[in-house]
């Protein structure tokens, strides 16, 4: 059973009395549609279009997309209702029955509402930044690729003007197209295309997919050796794309030379990402990925249950790698309290991947900053940061909630950040309890990565708090391996110049380690504790990592009556290792560090 949502969908007469309610099960984004017999036509995030009667909302009809609905659908003339879906497909559908009269597919979710002009051509955008129109018929009349860079959704409705279509992009552009421009004036212009869906007509194709979650027809040549890696499926059927989903047990991914990756099919059991545990060696790379997939699935929204084995698929992708960078950090990591440390800032975090989480929360993931400093070798402190208000940076938030250590592991440019403990994170405006964070980049000279990160992150839905059993109902979850898996990209760049100073005020700072508590008490201290984000970090003094604590929610700061800290302390739960390095975080910066020994 999907989980208890409440009715969802109301009918109100004019004066704003409720008539009816009824209950999709998962969201609804989309603007419903009136039809000219008074049938409402609704999307939800349950994947499923419906007609419902206007008079006392009787479920007329229903149909069932690959993904999640989060455009609202568009009437033709004849009574064809289009629909696009987040699984790439724009769908005609009879009006009065909802059975099925043509498809359009194409490579990436359509969150884009349809537009119809006068002679029932059908415009759109899609998240691979193409304007596309279509024909009346489902044929494509064109299409045109208005955004090239890693950011290239196009998500907004199109606007129909006099003289030409107008719609906006993620590049922050409105971009304006003359009707039928790649018919005519356009018609040399490498962007258009006339050429029909673009896709191969038949078999089972694992694409590499873009940080930004872009699946693509020709991988790209270079990739950076510590790089995660992801690979979509994507299976035709005659001219059509069919729902099929990936066998987590069958996938087998070989690389040469041999690294020892991590290998994890996405909840939705659409993707397949490979995390190597150490970079790739060699100037030449080759990826193996076998696997099965299935189709005719029993069905409950997005949850897909049993089916049965339908095919198969065997790429090898071959990537020269990047060439090395700096042979050291090119940003200081402090040995002592005092020195200047190494600070980045990791933004424009974009998880488009599964497709449902951008739904969800598109503007969410690109508003997030973090700041990210260096403790010591090996070792870096993440902190959320808010803008500074009428200016253009960014600071620490004193009342955020994101609060955890990394690992750090860098080899001749190349940067990999990673915690795989037990953590929460905000996130969607809940704590998501995380088992990976991970970031991987390439920097250059001044400690940038121009080539921005990618991103890996794990939950297991079971240890999510109250939102794993909702999650795993939306077909976030993998049903054999209950792991809700993130694939995405941020931008890395150094924060203020790349370096931080020790803050002014700290005073004389004594450690103690007492049972299970760990505590910084601060003498002569100035430092308010409305103005930082203060934590203690917890290192074993025999592996130099972290202890894979849940600092968020562990720290205890207390202050005096002016609000001054007097003492950060922290409870290590289960029996800690018999010697830790106890380091003072103020904001990024190890403002204080002794050696205690449990007593």
């Amino acid at each position: 059973m999907l989980p208890a949502f409440g009715d969802n969908v109301f009918a109100l007469d004019a004066d704003g009395k409720e008539r009816w309610s009824q209950t999709i099960s998962g969201t609804v984004a989309a603007s419903p549609l009136l039809t000219g017999d008074g049938t409402i036509v609704l999307g939800g995030f349950d994947g499923y279009v419906r007609a419902f009667d206007t008079e006392v909302g009787i479920e007329q009809w229903s149909f069932g997309t690959r993904d999640h609905i989060y455009a609202s659908p568009a009437l033709l003339g004849d009574d064809t209702i289009i629909q696009p879906s987040a699984d790439g497909t724009v769908y005609a559908l009879d009006a009065k029955s909802g059975q099925l009269r043509w498809a359009f597919d194409t490579r990436e979710p359509i969150r884009s509402s349809p537009a119809i002009d006068g002679n029932g051509v059908i415009y759109f955008g899609s998240g691979e930044g193409r304007l596309f129109a279509v024909n009346p018929d489902g044929t494509l009349r064109w299409s045109m690729q208005l955004i090239d860079g890693d950011r290239n959704d196009l998500n907004s409705s199109p606007a129909l003007g006099g003289d030409a279509i107008y719609i906006a992009g993620e590049d922050g552009v409105v971009h304006s197209v003359p009707y039928d421009y790649c018919l005519d004036a356009g018609s040399s212009d490498p962007r258009c295309h006339v050429g029909g869906e673009d896709l191969p007509d038949s078999g089972a194709l694992i694409l590499y997919t873009t940080t930004f979650g872009s699946p693509l027809l020709e991988p790209p040549a270079a990739i950076d050796a510590n790089q995660p890696l992801a690979f979509t499926l994507m299976v035709r059927d005659g001219g059509d794309t069919s729902l099929s989903l990936i066998d987590s047990s069958s996938v087998a991914v070989t690389t040469t030379p041999s690294t020892e990756t991590e290998v994890v099919v996405s909840g939705d059991r659409r993707f397949i990402t490979v995390v190597p545990l150490a970079p790739f060696t060699g100037d030449q790379v080759s990826v193996r990925v076998q696997g099965d997939y299935l189709q005719g699935f029993a069905r409950n929204g997005l949850q897909f249950d049993g089916g049965s084995e339908a095919g198969s698929f065997d790429q090898t992708f071959a990537f020269s790698t990047n060439a090395a960078g700096p042979a050291q950090l090119p940003l200081p990591i402090p040995a002592d309290p005092g020195d200047p440390a190494a600070t980045w800032e990791l933004y424009r975090m974009a998880a488009p991947m599964p497709t449902l989480l951008p739904s969800y929360n598109q503007i969410g993931f690109d508003s997030l900053h973090y700041l990210i400093g260096m403790v010591e070798p090996g070792v870096a402190w993440v902190v959320g940061a808010k803008p500074v208000s009428g200016q253009s940076g960014i600071v620490v938030d004193p009342a955020t909630g994101v609060l955890f250590p990394l690992e750090v592991d860098y080899s001749d440019g190349l940067v990999t950040m990673k915690n795989k403990s037990n953590f929460a994170l905000e996130v969607m405006n809940f704590k998501l309890r995380l088992d990976r964070f991970q970031i991987a980049a390439r920097l250059d000279d001044t400690g940038a990565a121009p080539g921005g990160a990618t991103m890996v992150v794990n939950a297991i839905c079971g240890q999510i708090p109250l939102y794993g059993s909702f999650l795993r109902e939306l077909g976030l979850c993998n049903p054999q391996t209950d792991v809700l898996q993130v694939f995405g990209g941020a931008l890395l760049r150094p924060h203020d110049g790349g370096t931080t100073s020790a803050p002014a005020g700290v005073g004389t700072v004594a450690f103690g380690h007492s049972g299970s508590d760990v505590t910084a008490t601060l003498t002569g201290s100035t430092l308010a504790a409305s103005d930082h984000a203060l934590a203690l970090l917890l290192i074993d003094d025999a592996t130099g990592k972290p202890l894979p604590l849940d600092y968020a929610n562990r720290t205890a700061v207390d202050t005096d009556g002016s609000g001054v800290v007097t003492s950060v302390s922290i409870s290590t739960g289960d029996t800690p290792p018999a010697t830790l390095r106890a380091v003072l975080m103020v904001d990024t910066y190890p403002a204080a560090r002794a050696t205690v020994a449990a007593n």
